[in-house]
């Protein structure tokens, strides 16, 4: 987020409801690690903005709770109340939860880069790349490692042949450190997070 101009957060792509991170996140446990999910209706085939939260369900108490006893000792106290007045919100779409939480991570961090909530941009790989730039007036994006599972040098050219330049990060962030921001910004505090990640 501090290495764009703009943080663009797409909602209309497909939600990923077994194995992705759109409604789980992991901490590290005395024992192990540690999923944090909120319980999602529907079914994996819904857009992420179409995503509810299942509600009837102690989730958001249960997530308070770990999270307090695991970062009884933290550097960064003052957050974890920030954290439970997220969850005592009532909070009925998925990704509002997660947009709120972004946006804590970032104020604590300090991050000034704009958040723009997008959901209606669309395409698939590359061409939802070239239609957000081009409706942003962005001259380069940048992904994430993962890009370099799907770009391929025809759709590299076409990025190119768009107008755009495309960047990938050099670090494979999500292999560095792989717990949520959370974890590291409660257990290392917030001025770890800002000189390692």
């Amino acid at each position: 987020m501090k290495a764009v101009d703009k943080f663009i957060i797409i909602t209309n792509l497909q939600f990923e409801k077994s194995e992705g991170w759109q409604h789980r996140h992991k901490l590290s446990g005395k024992n192990g690690d540690i999923w944090l999910t909120v319980p999602a209706l529907g079914s994996q085939n819904q857009l992420i903005r179409d995503v509810r939260i299942k509600n009837g369900l102690p989730w958001s108490r249960k997530h308070k709770r770990t999270i307090q006893l695991l970062y009884t000792h933290s550097k960064e106290k003052h957050i974890i109340s920030q954290i439970s007045k997220l969850y005592d919100q009532n909070w009925d779409r998925l990704v509002d939860l997660n947009v709120a939480f972004i946006k804590l991570i970032a104020a604590v961090l300090e991050i000034k880069t704009p958040i723009i909530i997008d959901e209606k941009c669309s395409g698939k790989e590359h061409k939802l790349l070239i239609h957000l730039c081009k409706k942003y007036n962005a001259d380069t994006y940048l992904s994430g490692v993962g890009a370099k599972l799907y770009m391929t040098k025809d759709y590299l050219d076409e990025i190119e042949t768009s107008g755009i330049k495309h960047k990938i990060v050099d670090r494979n962030l999500t292999v560095e450190f792989p717990y949520s921001t959370v974890h590291y910004l409660l257990s290392e505090g917030r001025d770890w997070v800002n000189n390692h990640i």
